[in-house]
């Protein structure tokens, strides 16, 4: 049996536990059963024999011409590249960007701010606040997922996110496990913080609500209005900018460094399409910006 059938043999039998790659962990039962039948329908029919870490992207790009052309709704052909690109599997072996699905338009790209502003912002903050902007901005955590955050789920190199524990659901809308970097200035900050909270177990909240325990909605939102929107005019950030708006940084900050967007999602908490969706426009701004690792743009905002 030649090699070329072996391959294709291999693919004809992949079902959707063979797709549960890192792109596709976090997803729902179903939405995993919606790859499995994309890939059954238009990628292995079309791609089946070939070896897909080797295609070029002239090849996606015909293959993305070949599904429109085939009358396939844009939704679908949207779903099957974000699909391909979890088999690919890294930034280093990504042929799909720069050809995937349609645009999002430059009005909706969300609005990344710099380290720079985050420092200014943190500048104006106490002690405390400032960790919660650092997680928001450094770690891409969402509201919910800051003030849920524990000690034992900061590691080495890495922060563990519990969704299902959250009491403040705004602006959530993943309950799943995963793990985030745990970059160098962020580290920092949280061992400081620890110190001065003088926190005698891990089973501890990073940190603990008004009255020393977990955080309400009626909490948060007192937070927000006599913590984060004066320090957020002071530091001069756009009217209207929310907490969770802090988190478009932490994908800036990936992008920069040439995370795809199955890299993306996997530390986002997204679904691959959600966070194509989201970032493809911003992804695109970080081509044209350049390559910077993200604890050296962090180390020089702070150093400024």
């Amino acid at each position: 049996m030649s090699e070329t059938h072996d391959r294709h043999a291999r693919l004809a039998e992949m079902d959707t536990r063979e797709l549960e790659l890192g792109a596709v962990a976090n997803l729902s039962p179903q939405t995993r059963r919606t790859y499995a039948a994309l890939w059954r329908a238009h990628v292995h029919p079309r791609l089946g024999a070939e070896d897909l870490r080797s295609l070029q992207p002239l090849a996606i790009a015909s293959f993305r011409r070949e599904l429109t052309d085939a009358g396939v709704p844009p939704d679908s052909v949207r779903a099957t590249l974000v699909l391909l690109q979890s088999v690919f599997g890294g930034p280093g072996a990504d042929p799909i960007a720069g050809s995937p699905a349609d645009e999002t338009d430059g009005d909706d790209v969300p609005k990344p701010f710099e380290p720079r502003e985050i420092e200014r912002l943190r500048a104006a903050l106490s002690t405390r606040d400032a960790v919660i902007v650092s997680l928001l901005a450094y770690a891409g955590l969402r509201p919910g997922e800051v003030l849920a955050l524990r000690w034992s789920d900061v590691g080495h190199g890495k922060i563990r996110v519990d969704g299902h524990r959250q009491t403040v659901r705004r602006g959530t809308s993943v309950q799943g496990v995963r793990e985030v970097r745990l970059f160098r200035a962020l580290a920092t900050d949280l061992a400081a913080w620890k110190t001065r909270a003088g926190v005698a177990s891990d089973d501890e909240l990073v940190i603990p609500g008004p009255e020393g325990g977990a955080w309400n909605d009626a909490a948060w939102s007192e937070w927000r209005r006599l913590r984060f929107f004066p320090a957020a005019e002071a530091a001069g950030f756009p009217q209207g900018t929310r907490p969770y708006d802090l988190r478009h940084t932490f994908v800036w900050l990936l992008l920069r460094e040439g995370s795809s967007v199955v890299d993306l999602a996997r530390e986002t908490g997204y679904s691959p399409l959600t966070a194509l969706r989201l970032y493809r426009g911003l992804a695109e701004r970080a081509d044209t910006a350049g390559h910077r690792l993200a604890p050296e743009a962090i180390a020089v905002a702070r150093a400024a």
